[in-house]
């Protein structure tokens, strides 16, 4: 689908009239607010910016672009919100579908002679591979596994059928050209179809046979018009209602290990295509369910992963769960061995920050000042990712509990600077939430900072370099900074501040700035007087005369401000 379709949508459907065919709209200062459509509630917390075309709940956390709320609210596909609001929008689409349309013929053709060819006596080696790997028939069926043969057969089949040239042909990711001859990708291999959500043929990973020595183990699709690895995962148009149905989705590590999980009775479980989990997967199953469970393999590597998956996850506010394939190296290797410790590990799943500590402290001596500075350095990174006050509290208290000591507190907890939270931010900081207050007042000051006003009082990271861009671009509208924030990965807390209910005129931004300025001092007096007291300490007499006369000039300044 091509990209300029959705921000041709956004541009001729105003979101405001368009959600009020759903949610009964009134006007609240710029924004509109109204009951959630998405939660049952009885005072209204769900705000529309005409500004910036967004939705936001401050209840539930839903949120996003016409296109977001399409999906949600219909339980459409992102492809099928676009072409619904394509259609309302008079924005025609068919030549794309055309242009697309012939790769997902010839993928649909791929497995319909794959398939075939795995039950031909000739190539009886394959379907016996399968069989001893103890898949049988009708898991093959449902998965659409297939064998891809020697001798170009396919290559042959499409020729005699269709007039397609070779650019198409290659472009399609089902043919090479080598040493100037166009042939099959795939030769002597087991073939196993991936299917988008919507149950489109898009790519495919082909297994070499045991004996066959040529390329990789693995031979994947290349990216395609229809095909995007990181947009994609392998199993997802079996597993969407079961997903649904469970509210969990298992996520594990490959195409085998889904079948495996499959065939133990796991219907809702998915992976990657080869490659580390990405944001857009998480996405895409966040549209399905809110809960994931990690079951990764149990070496140092499945490790590694299901950190950074807990992370990615974590700042998609997403609640997980891991569990692992002890004393078996994966899924395929449990299921064959002892189906039931399969069902076992998914049933008595832990969350993930509990059982990435339970692992790490195994290798760890926190008797020893090293591993125990080692251990809380981890348990912070980990921390950083994680949005939600109440759940960041509930897992130091489980590191206490791990651990039997109190290597994280509230109190020497670091929080990360670019931390934000789905609805609001909780750093409850006086100065924090007073700088949130006062980046909301500019934003209704008509985007202007007065330029008398030195935002090197702010300690916000995110908020400092907002306002220095607006500083930077005088009178820039809403829609012009959301667009610059997004340069710097800033737009997210734009569109909270913009939504949220602090709404004010904008005239009390001196009063505001003049509180800040106040904390500023009150923050150096403090950081001098602790100065003082080590000169003090030491009998520094040349350092305690210059700390008590700063102490004295910030003083006068705190008594002189408003």
């Amino acid at each position: 689908m091509n990209p300029n379709i959705s921000d041709q949508i956004k541009e001729k459907i105003d979101i405001v009239p368009f959600i009020e065919k759903y949610v009964q709209l009134k006007q609240a200062g710029r924004n509109y607010t109204g009951l959630c459509p998405f939660h049952h509630e009885k005072t209204p917390s769900f705000s529309v910016s005409p500004e910036l075309q967004i939705f936001k709940c401050f209840g539930c956390g839903k949120g996003g672009d016409i296109i977001t709320f399409v999906m949600e609210m219909e339980k459409l596909e992102y492809k099928e919100a676009l072409e619904k609001l394509a259609g309302i929008a008079g924005i025609k689409i068919e030549k794309e579908r055309r242009y697309v349309s012939y790769i997902e013929l010839l993928n649909s053709e791929a497995i319909k002679i794959y398939t075939q060819e795995l039950y031909k006596p000739v190539n009886k080696i394959a379907l016996d591979y399968l069989h001893k790997r103890e898949l049988t028939d009708d898991l093959i069926k449902t998965f659409k596994i297939g064998y891809a043969p020697k001798n170009n057969v396919f290559l042959n089949y499409i020729r005699s059928k269709y007039k397609y040239n070779n650019d198409q042909l290659v472009n399609s990711g089902l043919f090479v050209i080598k040493n100037g001859q166009i042939r099959d990708k795939f030769i002597d291999r087991i073939v196993f179809p991936i299917f988008s959500s919507t149950n489109q043929p898009i790519a495919f990973s082909a297994r070499v046979l045991p004996g066959n020595d040529y390329g990789p183990k693995y031979l994947n699709s290349p990216e395609t018009a229809i095909f995007q690895k990181k947009n994609n995962l392998y199993g997802t148009n079996l597993a969407k209602n079961h997903i649904r149905r469970e509210d969990l989705c298992i996520l594990c590590e490959g195409q085998t290990d889904v079948i495996s999980a499959v065939k133990a009775g796991f219907m809702n479980t998915v992976a990657p295509l080869g490659t580390g989990l990405t944001v857009e997967q998480l996405k895409l199953i966040s549209q399905y369910t809110k809960n994931v469970l990690f079951l990764f393999d149990s070496d140092s590597a499945g490790q590694k992963a299901l950190e950074r998956a807990f992370i990615l996850a974590s700042q998609l506010g997403l609640t997980t769960y891991a569990t692992n394939t002890e004393p078996f190296k994966d899924i395929d290797e449990m299921v064959v061995a002892d189906k039931e410790l399969l069902n076992k590990r998914i049933s008595e799943r832990s969350d993930t920050f509990s059982y990435l500590i339970a692992h790490k402290v195994k290798g760890l001596n926190l008797s020893d000042l090293k591993d125990y500075n080692l251990l809380k350095k981890y348990i912070n990174e980990l921390l950083s990712s994680i949005k939600q006050t109440d759940l960041r509290a509930f897992y130091i208290s489980k590191v206490k509990e791990i651990t039997g000591k109190d290597i994280i507190s509230g109190s020497n907890y670091r929080e990360s600077p670019y931390n934000n939270t789905n609805n609001r931010r909780t750093n409850t900081r006086k100065s924090s939430n007073l700088e949130y207050f006062y980046l909301t007042t500019i934003l209704n000051n008509k985007n202007t900072i007065p330029s008398h006003h030195d935002l090197s009082i702010l300690t916000d990271p995110e908020i400092i370099k907002i306002a220095e861009i607006i500083q930077a671009n005088k009178g820039l509208s809403i829609k012009l900074l959301h667009e610059k924030l997004k340069e710097v990965d800033l737009e997210d807390l734009l569109e909270k501040v913009s939504l949220s209910e602090d709404y004010n005129d904008g005239s009390d931004i001196e009063k505001i700035y003049q509180r800040l300025y106040k904390n500023h001092l009150e923050r150096q007096l403090k950081e001098i007087r602790v100065k003082l007291g080590a000169a003090e300490a030491i009998d520094n007499e040349k350092d305690i005369e210059k700390y008590s006369n700063m102490i004295a000039e910030i003083a006068s300044k705190i008594k002189a401000t408003k």
